[in-house]
């Protein structure tokens, strides 16, 4: 989107193709990438969901050199009350989400989201208002709609 708008990427987020940082959203494409967030945290993140996501799920990662684009999934079950009864564990979870949700935001911020909040209340505003599309990508969805001859809204 920040390349459909015309905007940079927020700094910290890019690398070129030369792995050098970077702010143009056009070097990720050009072979750049997409860095992880939260520093060192981030990356352990990012590595713990590479090792199960796509390891474990068959496939490689996308650094290495064997890697072929798709999708591989990997699906986790866990029987909760095989390790605490059930009323238990929801009790917990509904308690820390409430902390959570209600503790004091960071300067500079007016609230604490929950992991999807923001997507959830995004969703509901678009049905309500629309979705806002930046000028240059309407331009080419109406390019492509003349190319193939879809009807646009």
């Amino acid at each position: 989107m920040a390349q459909s708008r015309g905007e940079p990427a927020p700094v910290g987020a890019l690398l070129d193709q030369e792995g050098r940082p970077t702010t143009n959203p056009a070097d990720y494409y050009a072979g750049g990438a997409l860095l992880p967030f939260g520093g060192p945290k981030g990356s352990s993140l990012m590595l713990f969901v590479e090792v199960l996501a796509c390891i474990l799920a068959g496939s490689v990662p996308s650094s290495s050199p064997e890697y072929r684009t798709g999708n591989p999934t990997l699906i986790l079950a866990i029987k909760v009350d095989a390790f605490v009864p059930w009323t238990e564990y929801l009790r917990h979870i509904e308690a820390l989400l409430r902390r959570v949700e209600t503790s004091q935001p960071p300067e500079g911020f007016d609230r604490v989201l929950l992991p999807n909040a923001l997507e959830v209340e995004t969703g509901q505003r678009r049905r309500r208002e629309g979705i806002p599309i930046p000028d240059s990508l309407w331009a080419e969805l109406v390019g492509l709609a003349k190319t193939t001859g879809a009807p646009l809204p």
